[in-house]
Order: structure tokens, then C-alpha cells, then sequence
């Protein structure tokens, strides 16, 4: 039953030593059910340690491959009777689970499937029989077997050989590049969650399924927590040199990655990937920054003299790591917005606790596996996956979790917020906004208009500091509007991986159907629709598509207005002066960003003074550097991340006199 467990919608390639039951239970598994039923055999690759030649399980996984595609068939025999790794026989016997050939197959599985090589001879992944040449005869007797085989489900072993010792660590599917990682990342081991729940994880611009994630629960977090507690009493002692070496390294392997992290991060996402590239490089830089960062920070910060007035005392200010923490990001910018955390909370000497959205958890296990290939300590960087209520409300109330540091909505936020305050918790919130840009009569409109469109349109509008309201004057709106219309016009949607590609889907169904949702409200209560307006109908983009969305004649108690859609939608109003400008731009409940197009830098940050706002953005919109604090005032969050800001975040002030 624990073998079933754990076996949800896999195809897992193990095979154990056992009882005979055990031995006709694998065999029943891969004959499959009755005829005229469904089912999908969980076997793919056997392996058992006969005499004979060694063949490579990296070979036998690429033969696997190049079968499938060439004769564009699933259906395999397994054929117990050869050495072989052919199209007809696949497998990769060895003489013995220790022996050097043994040893070597192992590492090219983990080198072929992507696996951390923290692994040892005791926790092989797609597990060498450790039978007799009897059993191996018997299990035989059972045959011959044929499987449907779409893709290699991978299971890693730490311990004992038994049956819930086993692990679903990842799928790969046949005929592509990707290894989708699927288990909890906890005290550097990947495990499964304490119920076996499973998480579909869909590609938004098919609306297909294309891998399961673990689906962590109050008790995963526990130990996840845990993990980082003991881990803190000794990674919080280390050196900032040996903590900025250690985010350099990960920076180093998020390199050698990129390619595939941009590409994995469109698969769940649906952003295009000349975006997602740009994020990735961003990711990496962030590790970088801090690496440098903390170094600085210890030779010029930590410790400072302080003059207080009274020669008797000798005074310093010394800062020290929070302690644990619980890390919570959102879907849009998945891999940057971990490292955003990540990055500061260890250069600090922090350990934590990172829960990615459900939605787009890929990077996310992919960021643990790069700490754990460049030798993380086990239990400094933890990664679980799972529903918030499931996970991330526990992992918010834990009484070992000191700091929370949370991105995503207000009301979400809100209760983040409530339940840290509980334990008296060191809280950071970054979160939503509605963010005004303003252009004046005198701005430039080809300028203005490009602007525009890279603040509402860039990642589908689902950035939190979008600028989703354009307030222009009366005098050039009409002129700006056809301009705008016009270029909008011109985006061209589509996959993320397609080479024409400009804007991909949005990243969920229900954030399609809420954004579709709001253009209707904002049409009944009498938007005009200047462009866009609606889903794609089409057969070719099957996905989550909205078209970009342009609505004029906006009211200020429209909810169009007020409310914060992560779409791309543009409302529009006008004003006639300033002083209506500013008291239009600062009516509203957030205040992380704005942006201001003038005919000049002058005349734009005079404007610029009176708006509310974090984030200032001067005849330009949404660009962002690591080196300044980013976050808002009102309802769009508190605290900073970024620059130093971001590191002391993660750092507690102590006086010493």
C-alpha cells in the first residue's frame, strides 16, 4: 500500500530486492491490468545486477528516447533475457551494487537526469537490484511485460532499500530537454510530503497538466522549519567571505543554467522568453550583488564605532542574523523574485524556508538542487511546495520561524501580517499596487506612448507595480489614444517559446477569468473599449490568452480604477491641470510606484514630489535595479527590499557599549 502511496500518476523505474510476493507484485504492476481497462504501468527501466557487460542507464535513457521518436511509439517489451541496450531490451545490468561499474552508472544517471550529486553508493536513483540471480530468475518467470512509456519517472533511495524509503524526485519526459522536480527539498534530501497529496502543475498557453509537484502540509513544514533551525546554530556563525562565496557559486551554476531556467520558467509561467531570460539574468546578478554586498557591509558597517557624546563609553552598533525564515513568493517572477529573499537572508547568515507559488514552483526546486550541486549545508536553504493554506499559513504561524518576508497580494498580505504578529514575527510585506502614470501636454508622445506599453503590457501587466492607471492631459489624449491604439495593435501573442512571441498568456485560469471579469465590469458601467477587450478565440493559442486591453472614458469610482486587475488592462482618464493630476494619481489605497512623462526631468519630478508613492519613475516606467530599495508606503506593503535595504531586512542591531 505505501508502494501505491507514493506512486500517484508515476511511471517510476525501480526495481528491489523482495520476497516473492514482492517480486509478483512488481510483475503484476508492469503486465498491467485486466484487458479493456486503463492503466499505466508504473515500470519503465528495470535494472538488476547480472553478470556481464555494464551498460550506461544514461545510454539506455537517451535509446529509450531516440526509439520513441523514431518509430513515434510508446510501446515496449522488456526483455529479461540480454545484456543489451536496444530498442528492445532495456537494461543495465551490473554484477554488483558495489562495484565500481555500479558506482559509475549511478553517476551518469545523475549527470543524464539532472540529480544532486549529494547521493550515495546506499541511495541510488533508479535503484540496482539488489537481488540474487535466483530472485532475478523468478521475477523473469514472470514476463514477458509491456509498458506504456511516455517519459522516466525518477525515485531516489536515501537509506534503506524499502519500499517507503523511495522517493519521486522528478520526471522526464521522452522526446524533450526537460526534468520537472516533483519532491520537497528538506535538510538537503528530497522527500515526499507526510500525505502524498500531488499538485498539477499546468503550461498556461495549452491549458495542459505537465508535470505533478508535492503538496506539502503543517507537518512538511515542521520538519522543513526544523531543518533550518538546526541548521542556523552553524551557518549563522559563518564568515561573510564564506557566505559570499557560497552565493557566488550559485550564481556560477544559475549560469551554466540559464537557457534551461528561462525556458522551465515560460513552461509554468507562460511569459515569453526573451522576458524570462532577462529575469534569469536578474536572478543571477542579485546573488552577485549580495555576495559583494555582505562583504562590504562586514568591513564598513558591522561594528562601527558610534560617538556618544561621553569618552567613559565606547560604543558599536553589530548586526547579527534574524534567525529563521519563512520566504513566500509569488507567480510572476518566480526564479527572481527567490533570489530577491534567497540571496539577502543567506548573505546575512539567515537560514530558511522558501514556499513558491503552486502555480509556478519549477525554478524554485531547480534554485534547491543548484544549492544542493554547490554544496549548501543541509538545512541553510529549504524548499517546499504546496497550496497556502496548506503550507504557507502554517509556515507563517510556526514559533521557530523569526522572519516572514512575503510578496504577493494585499488581502493574502493582510493575514501574513496577522498571523506573524501573533509571535511578534519580523515582518516584511511587498505587496500589490495600482500605479498611476501621468503624462503631461507638454511630453513627448511617441516617447510617452512606449512608455506606456512597457508599463501595462510587459509579463501580460502581471507585475505588481504595473502602471495600470495613465492619466493624461485633456489636450493630447485623443492623439495619444490613437497612437496607443495603433502600437498596441501590433503586439503579437503567442507561446512563450515561439521566436515571434511578444506577449504570452496569463498564468492561470483563474487569473484569465478574473481579468476578463474586470474588462466586463469596467464595460457595463460605460468603459470605452479603445482596443482589445476580450479573450483570444483561436485554435492556435489554446492558452490562458487575453487580448491587451485599452479602456477609456473611465470614472474615478469605477473598480477598473481602484482595484488592482495583474492583467493587460489600461484604464484612462485625463485631467486638465496638475493640482488634478496629483489629486487623481494619490487617490488610491496603494502607493508602490508611479511614473511621470514631462518634457522635462524638471518638470516632471516637481510633479513627482507630491505623489505618494515608493517608487519614482522619471519620463520612463518599471525599471528596476538591485542597488535601490524597492517596495511602497499605504496598502503596498512595508519595509524594503533590495540594495542594502534588502540585506538588513534579514539582520537584527545590536548596541555594544
Amino acid at each position: 500500500s505505501s508502494f501505491h502511496q507514493m506512486s500517484v500518476s508515476a511511471h517510476v523505474c525501480i526495481a528491489l530486492a523482495g520476497s516473492d510476493s514482492s517480486i509478483a507484485h512488481i510483475a503484476s504492476e508492469l503486465k498491467g491490468a485486466p484487458a479493456g481497462s486503463v492503466h499505466r504501468p508504473r515500470f519503465d527501466i528495470v535494472s538488476f545486477p547480472l553478470t556481464g557487460a555494464v551498460g550506461s542507464l544514461e545510454d539506455v535513457i537517451e535509446r529509450v528516447r531516440a526509439v520513441a521518436q523514431a518509430t513515434k511509439s510508446t510501446s515496449f517489451s522488456l526483455n529479461f533475457s540480454g545484456l543489451k541496450a536496444d530498442g528492445n531490451r532495456l537494461i543495465a545490468p551490473v554484477a554488483n551494487s558495489s562495484s565500481q561499474a555500479a558506482s559509475q552508472l549511478r553517476k551518469q544517471l545523475f549527470d543524464a537526469l539532472k540529480l544532486s550529486g549529494n547521493a550515495t553508493v546506499s541511495s541510488a536513483p533508479l535503484v540496482v537490484f539488489q537481488g540474487t540471480t535466483n530472485q532475478a530468475a523468478k521475477f523473469k518467470a514472470h514476463g514477458p511485460f509491456t509498458t506504456q512509456l511516455d517519459s522516466l519517472e525518477v525515485h531516489v533511495c536515501y537509506g534503506d532499500l524499502k519500499w517507503d524509503q523511495f522517493i519521486a524526485v522528478g520526471r522526464a519526459p521522452l522526446n524533450t530537454e526537460w526534468f520537472f522536480r516533483s519532491a520537497l527539498y528538506i535538510n538537503g534530501r528530497w522527500q515526499a510530503p507526510a500525505h502524498h497529496k500531488r499538485i498539477p502543475v499546468v503550461n498556461p498557453s495549452s491549458r495542459r497538466v505537465i508535470t505533478h509537484i508535492a503538496g506539502a502540509t503543517s507537518e512538511d513544514v515542521d520538519r522543513a522549519v526544523h531543518a533550518a533551525h538546526n541548521a542556523f546554530s552553524s551557518w549563522g556563525h559563518t564568515t561573510a567571505e564564506h557566505r559570499a562565496g557560497m552565493l557566488n557559486k550559485i550564481a556560477d551554476e544559475l549560469e551554466k543554467k540559464k537557457e534551461y531556467l528561462g525556458k522551465l520558467e515560460v513552461l509554468d509561467n507562460g511569459k515569453v522568453l526573451k522576458e524570462a531570460l532577462l529575469d534569469i539574468s536578474d536572478a543571477i546578478n542579485c546573488f552577485r550583488y549580495y555576495a559583494n554586498k555582505v562583504q562590504r557591509f562586514q568591513k564598513e558597517e558591522n561594528g562601527k564605532a558610534v560617538d556618544v557624546g561621553d569618552a567613559s563609553f565606547s560604543a558599536r552598533v553589530e548586526y547579527e542574523p534574524v534567525g529563521v525564515c519563512g520566504l513566500i513568493i509569488p507567480w510572476n517572477y518566480p526564479l527572481l523574485m527567490a533570489a530577491w529573499k534567497v540571496a539577502p537572508c543567506l548573505a546575512a547568515g539567515c537560514t530558511a524556508v522558501l514556499k513558491p507559488s503552486e502555480l509556478t514552483p519549477l525554478t524554485a526546486l531547480e534554485l534547491a538542487a543548484v544549492c544542493d550541486r554547490v554544496g549548501l549545508p543541509a538545512g541553510v536553504l529549504n524548499v517546499i511546495t504546496g497550496y497556502g493554506p496548506d503550507s504557507g499559513s502554517p509556515l507563517a504561524a510556526h514559533p521557530l520561524v523569526e522572519k516572514l518576508a512575503f510578496t504577493g497580494s494585499v488581502p493574502t498580505g493582510s493575514n501574513v501580517m496577522q498571523t506573524g504578529s501573533k509571535s511578534v514575527k519580523n515582518v516584511s510585506l511587498e505587496l500589490g499596487g495600482k500605479s498611476p502614470i501621468i503624462v503631461t501636454k507638454c511630453a513627448d508622445i511617441e516617447q510617452a506612448v512606449e512608455w506606456i506599453m512597457v508599463g501595462i503590457f510587459f509579463n501580460q501587466g502581471q507585475v505588481c507595480s504595473a502602471t495600470s492607471r495613465l492619466l493624461v492631459h485633456e489636450s493630447i489624449r485623443e492623439k495619444l489614444l490613437a497612437r496607443l491604439r495603433e502600437e498596441t495593435m501590433k503586439i503579437e501573442l503567442g507561446d512563450g517559446l515561439a521566436e515571434n512571441a511578444q506577449m504570452g498568456p496569463l498564468v492561470s485560469e483563474g487569473q484569465y477569468k478574473k481579468v476578463l471579469g474586470f474588462i466586463s465590469k469596467a464595460v457595463e458601467q460605460g468603459a470605452r473599449v479603445v482596443c482589445g477587450g476580450g479573450p483570444v478565440s483561436s485554435d492556435k493559442l489554446p492558452g490562458f490568452f487575453v487580448h491587451p486591453t485599452v479602456l477609456a472614458d473611465i470614472k474615478p469610482d469605477m473598480q477598473v480604477w481602484k482595484e488592482e486587475i495583474f492583467g493587460p488592462v489600461l484604464a484612462v482618464m485625463s485631467f486638465s491641470n496638475d493640482e488634478e493630476a496629483i489629486r487623481l494619481a494619490n487617490d488610491s489605497h496603494y502607493g508602490l510606484a508611479a511614473a511621470i512623462i514631462a518634457g522635462s526631468r524638471d518638470a516632471a519630478e516637481k510633479i513627482g514630489r507630491r505623489i505618494r508613492t515608493g517608487i519614482l519613475w522619471i519620463n520612463c516606467s518599471q525599471p528596476t535595479f538591485v542597488q535601490l530599495p524597492w517596495g511602497g508606503v499605504k496598502q503596498s506593503g512595508v519595509g524594503r527590499e533590495l540594495g542594502s535595504w534588502g540585506l538588513l531586512n534579514y539582520l537584527e542591531p545590536k548596541q555594544v557599549c
